[in-house]
């Protein structure tokens, strides 16, 4: 009995190490459309700004300054600031993107971006760029692995491999998270945006 309990146990580890649940295939089928795979294989997403009335240097200025603000410190970084061509990257990470016990262990993913803003009068485009994952995989009685992954290298861009629940699961908050950033980024340049020490009110 104890050996046909072990092996249950065994298979339906195996099964939710490899398989995907009716929540996560719930989940991606309802973002299917909204992303797009390029031609290195990032996931990708863009938007065009429509602002008129503004000149390339104030829309410029207004994107640098979020980044300025947002992506200039710990593992981000502005990596290029081209002001006469209307060009400004940056790297960051979405840290923690998804978290949760995979097997006897713990698993957690923090997901790598690039942005890409080019700009000119009256208009900006925003590419972004999901390119890896950060992984911890560990606990228990198990030492701590890590390492970092292309995105396109597991579940959900390709249907095989381990861990689909949780790459699922990592894959939507990440699409989340960037579809709020490109709403953010649209939002300073069409607004505006305070930098956080200007903003404050201790003055």
């Amino acid at each position: 009995m104890k050996k046909l309990l072990f092996i249950l146990g065994l298979m339906s580890s195996v099964l939710v190490a490899f398989g995907q649940s009716k929540e996560v295939k719930t989940m991606l089928s309802g973002i299917e459309g909204q992303w797009k795979l390029d031609e290195i294989g990032n996931i990708t997403y863009q938007r065009i700004v429509e602002v008129a009335d503004m000149k390339k240097e104030e829309i410029y200025s207004r994107a640098l300054s979020y980044f300025v603000n947002n992506y200039a410190s710990g593992k981000s970084v502005i990596q290029t600031q081209d002001k006469d061509g209307g060009l400004i990257v940056v790297k960051g990470i979405y840290s923690s993107a998804y978290s949760g016990p995979v097997l006897f262990s713990m698993f957690s993913c923090s997901t790598w971006h690039i942005i890409r803003v080019d700009v000119k009068d009256g208009k900006a485009r925003i590419t972004l760029s999901l390119t890896e994952y950060d992984q911890k995989i560990g606990g228990g009685n198990s030492p701590t692995s890590y390492s970092t992954i292309n995105i396109n290298s597991v579940y959900p861009i390709i249907d095989k491999g381990a861990f689909k629940n949780s790459y699922g699961k990592t894959f939507y908050a990440s699409h989340k998270r960037a579809l709020a950033t490109l709403e953010v980024i649209e939002k300073s340049i069409k607004e505006g945006n305070i930098s956080k020490e200007i903003g404050k009110n201790d003055w």
